[in-house]
């Protein structure tokens, strides 16, 4: 289940070049798109956390999920051919405190910690989190050039493995987008983000 094509969060961030997007285009929503033809709608829910929907070009069911400061990621769904979520798929994940008071990305920053896997079907399973933040150079993305935080984050699950996720935190949008998946043994693929629009453009 660990498959968020993009993960994101509501934060304040700096000024905002003309045309480009920021924190306050969570609210209606936004859909980021990567060169592979994946997308994701993100937007800001209630409780702080963000909400995003993942879309698969190649037809697999996307996603659902919820992330306090887009990195801790609390509860993921997966979702039908309509985008409704199927029960039987949902898994929340705890932290030893409440994911919203975890650090949010800065460089210099990180959090380490056992977390809970409890799947809505089949026992619950304890992982290892590492989440890291590093400073690394602005992420242009059409004609805008975003400040970024280097984001890494691992899941390790003892004999059964690891994955690790490498991210850009954007401060002005308040999102991390994924740049690479590697799981332990396997080579990192790579998602390389291309557009970033508001909802409904």
């Amino acid at each position: 289940m660990r498959l968020p094509i993009l993960l994101a969060l509501l934060t304040l961030g700096g000024p905002v070049a003309a045309g480009c997007l920021g924190s306050a285009d969570l609210g209606a929503g936004v859909v980021a798109r990567f060169a592979s033809g994946d997308s994701a709608l993100l937007r800001r829910g209630g409780d702080g956390a963000i909400v995003v929907e993942e879309r698969r070009a190649d037809g697999r069911p996307g996603m659902r999920l919820r992330a306090a400061h887009g990195v801790y990621v609390f509860e993921e769904v997966s979702l039908d051919a309509q985008g409704g979520p199927l029960p039987e798929t949902l898994v929340g994940v705890v932290y030893p405190q409440a994911p919203l008071t975890l650090p949010p990305p800065a460089p210099g920053r990180g959090w380490s910690g056992m977390t809970t896997l409890r799947h809505a079907t089949g026992p619950a399973r304890s992982e290892l989190t590492t989440v890291g933040f590093s400073q690394v150079p602005p992420l242009e993305i059409g004609d805008c050039a975003y400040r970024a935080v280097g984001v890494e984050v691992r899941y390790d699950w003892g004999k059964s493995g690891a994955l690790r996720l490498r991210m850009a935190y954007l401060p002005e949008l308040g999102a991390a987008l994924l740049l690479s998946r590697e799981p332990e043994g396997r080579p990192a693929r790579g998602a390389v983000p291309v557009a970033l629009e508001r909802m409904g453009e």
